[in-house]
Order: C-alpha cells, then sequence, then structure tokens
C-alpha cells in the first residue's frame, strides 16, 4: 500500500480505537488492519462492486454469509468488532498472538487469495505504530489537525508551559516534533490552502490573535494578527485559496478576518455577538459559515456568499456551549453544540434550504466537536458524564449511529 489519504486515516482510526476499546494489544490492530488493506485499501465501501459478490464494507464482510446486514457490515467500528470476534473465536486463549499474520487474516476472511494478505504487513504495522500513540501526551487543549495533499499530516495543540506545539507525519511514518510555534492560551486552528501552504491561528500571549503560516517545504513564519481576542479562533480555506478566520473579540464581538493569497489579512468585520469559541466552514460554493453561541443561551448562524458581506444572525436554538461546524462534499451543513439538559443537538441544512434539528441520545457534557469524511460521513465526539469520549457517526442520507464510548 502506497500513500494513504485523509479518509483513510480516519479508517485506519476508527480500526484502531476500536482495537483499543476492546481492551486488546497493538497486534491485533496490525493484524485487523492488515485485513482491511488487502481487502478494502482502507476505504469504507458502501456498494457491492461488479463481480464482488455481496461483499461490503472496510473488511468486505458478506451479509449473506452472516457477518450482519448490509448497514452494520458498513459501520466501521460494527466491522471491526466483528472481525475481532471471529479471530477470537478461531484463536482461542489469545493463540492470535503468535504465528503468521497473513495466516490469521485468512482464517478469519476465508478470501480466495490467501496469500494476499502478507505483503500488506508492514504498512498495516507502520500505521498501527503511528495510530497507537499519535502524539505525545503533553497537549493542554483539544488539537487541531489537517492533511495536505501529499498526505502528510499536520497537527497542532496546546502543549506544557501554554506553548504552540507542531507535529507532523509522512505517509506510513510516525509522528516527528514537536516544534514549538511560540506561545498559546488556547486550542489552535489549522488548514491547509490549494497550494499546500499550512495556516494556524491561536489565542496568543496578552490575549492576541497570533497567526502562524508554511510554505510546502519551508519552515513556518510567524505575526500578529489582530488584538484583543477572548477566544479559541476558527479558520477555514475557500475554494480560491482565500483564508477566513473568526474570533471572539472584546465586549463578545464576533470578529471576522480574512486574507486573499499572497495578501495580508484584512479586518475585524463584526457581524453580530459571540458569547463562546465561533466555528467557521466553507461550502464547496465558497460560501462562509459561522455559528457561535449567541445572547441568551441560543445559537446563532450566519453566512456570506463570495464577494458580500454577511447576513444574520438566525438562531438555530439553544445553545450550551461553543459549537461546532462542517460540510459534507454535497454542500450539506451540520452543527452540533450542547443543547438543554446536558443533551447533543443536531442541526443541518441542505444547500438553499433552511436548518432542521433533532436530539441525539445521551448525556455531553463538553462541547462537542464535529468532522466529515471525504465519502461524506459525519464524525462526533463529546465528553459524557463519566469524562469519556463518546463519538456519533453518519452516512449520507442516514440518521446518526451511537453513542460509542472509545
Amino acid at each position: 500500500m502506497s500513500g494513504i489519504d485523509s479518509g483513510q486515516v480516519s479508517c485506519a482510526g476508527i480500526i484502531t480505537s476500536t482495537v483499543r476499546s476492546n481492551g486488546l494489544p497493538e497486534r491485533a490492530a496490525v493484524i485487523a488492519l492488515t485485513a482491511a488493506i488487502t481487502e478494502s485499501t482502507l476505504r469504507n465501501y458502501t456498494a457491492t462492486a461488479p463481480g464482488n459478490g455481496t461483499s461490503l464494507g472496510l473488511f468486505q464482510q458478506q451479509p449473506s454469509q452472516g457477518w450482519g446486514t448490509p448497514q452494520q457490515v458498513t459501520d466501521p467500528v460494527y466491522a471491526t468488532n466483528a472481525f475481532l470476534r471471529v479471530m477470537r473465536s478461531a484463536y482461542p486463549n489469545d493463540t492470535w498472538m503468535t504465528g503468521d499474520i497473513g495466516a490469521i487474516c485468512q482464517a478469519v476472511q476465508r478470501s480466495g487469495y490467501p496469500d494476499a494478505y502478507d505483503p500488506e504487513e508492514p504498512a498495516a504495522q507502520l500505521i498501527a505504530d503511528s495510530l497507537w500513540n499519535p502524539v505525545p501526551p503533553a497537549s493542554f487543549s483539544p488539537p487541531a489537525l489537517a492533511v495536505r495533499s501529499t498526505g502528510e499530516v499536520d497537527v497542532v495543540a496546546q502543549g506544557a508551559d501554554n506553548r504552540l506545539d507542531y507535529y507532523w507525519a509522512f505517509p506510513g511514518q510516525g509522528f516527528n516534533g514537536p516544534v514549538v510555534l511560540g506561545p498559546a492560551l488556547s486550542a489552535p486552528s489549522l488548514a491547509v490552502r490549494p497550494s499546500g501552504e499550512v495556516d494556524v491561528v491561536v489565542q496568543g500571549a496578552d490575549n492576541r490573535l497570533d497567526y502562524y503560516w508554511a510554505f510546502p517545504g519551508q519552515g513556518f513564519n510567524g505575526t500578529v494578527l489582530a488584538d484583543p481576542v477572548y477566544s479559541a479562533p476558527s479558520l477555514a480555506v475557500r475554494p480560491s485559496g482565500e483564508v477566513d478566520v473568526v474570533a471572539q473579540g472584546a465586549d463578545n464581538r464576533l470578529n471576522y478576518y480574512w486574507a486573499f493569497p499572497g495578501q495580508r489579512f484584512n479586518g475585524p468585520v463584526m457581524p453580530g455577538a459571540a458569547y463562546s469559541a465561533p466555528s467557521l466552514a466553507v461550502r464547496p460554493s465558497g460560501e462562509v459559515d459561522v455559528v457561535a453561541q449567541g445572547a441568551d443561551n441560543r445559537l446563532d448562524y450566519y453566512w456570506a456568499f463570495p464577494g458580500q458581506g454577511f447576513n444574520g444572525p438566525v438562531a438555530l436554538g439553544p445553545a450550551l456551549s461553543a459549537p461546532s461546524l462542517a460540510v459534507r462534499p454535497s454542500g450539506e451543513v451540520d452543527v452540533v453544540v450542547q443543547g438543554v439538559n446536558a443533551q447533543l443537538a443536531y442541526y443541518w441544512a441542505f444547500p438553499g434550504r433552511g436548518f432542521n434539528g433533532t436530539l441525539l441520545p445521551g448525556a455531553v457534557y463538553s462541547a462537542p466537536s464535529l468532522a466529515v469524511r471525504s465519502s461524506g460521513e459525519a464524525d462526533v465526539v463529546v465528553k459524557t458524564a463519566g469524562d469519556e469520549t463518546a463519538y456519533y457517526w453518519a452516512f449520507p442520507g442516514q440518521p446518526f449511529n451511537g453513542p460509542v464510548v472509545v
């Protein structure tokens, strides 16, 4: 297997975290990853390929062979658990801890190509090594992650002593770092421009908005973008390469900054109020969407078309935390926030339409985080009452599944 994109990284991460949640060691992740690389190249296929029977999902499991329903085997968590269940049944008393990994995969999968697994074991080992303990534990904020077109993964986080730490990993390799970029008093935000330039914003010393950037193959540069800001900023890149930043400013104002490729930042423009860290995303059309906790604990939504000013706010519902916003490849916008009674509220809007809303099961006790895969699947993580991390996921056109504790 050569190269790995963000969707494959995400699938590998779910396999690895599911193995860990079963209390199994890294070798089980290597076995499961070897099988998934061989069967699907770490892609969660939701439709069967011509001539491939009824095989679906990461492990190409066949519902007709008792692996589960089509919806179940295309759920990466379910599929991984099903693989592990058969492996442990075929190798009782942890005998799968020794022996040839390709042979173990074949015993589970019963493939017509039994020799196909062994060549993928080295790649599976590299991926497992990088994901099992991907980043040193000195992170004091939610980290931000982005994937370059080359497959390189970049991570920034607030580290020890309120410093901004940067890590990076090339495809098939472990993480390098940290490199200290500067001070950090908040969670950072990270994005990649079409040119490959990486941009980072963070609340720095003296409540200033600090901006860092790095061109491909070069080190980071830094400057003070503005001051003061009183929240973690949010950063997004438009298809044109324009960079947009929002943050909570003085007097609970929502501050917006923007920069065209090769030019300095403009702003701030203040479209409304913000009583939390705002969240920002860009639709394929170039439209920018912003959500923030507004006055009276309401969730406020703003939007701006290319070359135009902001519209809004439109109140979507109650908000007791900072919201998280993401855009699916179809242009659908998804928003999650902690709502009333510690419930996780989910809102969505298709292009050209208003927002819909519903509540997801389970009690939550933090601001949630939302991300969208290249396949269009939406993933949400949030803290529960027991200080555990709950995971929800939804395939395009389907309701959310979960929560699963990870």
